[in-house]
């Protein structure tokens, strides 16, 4: 499953933050529920505190190519 932009066109305080809030809340029971069944790529920006442990690749403006090797193992 892939998801881009999660946040692009959500704001980031009151009642949009919390939004925010719960879809990485359901993203992390998902990958839980189903991680081992189901690949879940998430391309945002801003990835909070309790998701980082799942961070495989971090791409940037220098940096934007996918290695063929390399990523960072689950942990």
């Amino acid at each position: 499953m892939l998801l881009d932009g999660i946040t692009k066109n959500i704001g980031t305080v009151g009642y949009d933050r919390e939004r925010i809030e719960n879809i990485w809340t359901q993203l992390l029971g998902l990958s839980e529920e189903v991680g081992d069944e189901v690949q879940i790529i998430v391309a945002v920006n801003d990835v909070p505190q309790r998701a980082e442990p799942y961070v495989r690749l971090v791409l940037s403006e220098t940096d934007r190519l996918i290695p063929s090797q390399g990523l960072r193992p689950p942990e």
